[in-house]
């Protein structure tokens, strides 16, 4: 996992190109408040798999996460760049793959914080065009 930012960051969308080398999953954080003893993040995740399945989550420094919003999208697959992106405005929550509106959910739970990058059991993935823009 990889954390960088400003915690006093409030409305942004975080993006990146993702290409999974592997079968798995990668996580794109917003909202990123600080880190359990475990590496749990408190923050809005959009975890992405390859099969397509995908899932918008809060995750707590407790490391429990709550999944606000899920489904299933078309199958990734490996070794192929896809654009993966979430948005912060107010409470409202927005998840995109390849710039196709998954979800938008409401939950007020973080109004700031950090954006992060991940992978699900050390993964192989790569990222690219990484950027946040404010909104």
């Amino acid at each position: 996992m990889t954390i960088l930012g400003d915690l006093g960051w409030t409305n942004y969308r975080v993006s990146c190109d993702v290409l999974l080398e592997k079968p798995g999953a990668v996580d794109v954080m917003a909202r990123l408040t600080g880190m359990s003893p475990r590496d749990n993040p408190s923050a809005y995740v959009l975890r992405v798999a390859d099969t397509g399945a995908w899932s918008l989550i809060k995750s707590t420094s407790d490391d429990k996460e709550s999944v606000l919003i899920s489904g299933t999208a078309f199958a990734l697959g490996t070794n192929a760049w896809h654009s993966v992106s979430i948005s912060c405005r107010g409470s409202n929550i927005t998840a995109k793959i390849d710039n196709k509106t998954l979800g938008t959910v409401s939950d007020d739970s973080y109004s700031a914080g950090m954006v992060g990058l991940g992978t699900n059991d050390y993964l192989l993935a790569q990222f690219g065009r990484f950027r946040i823009d404010p909104l």
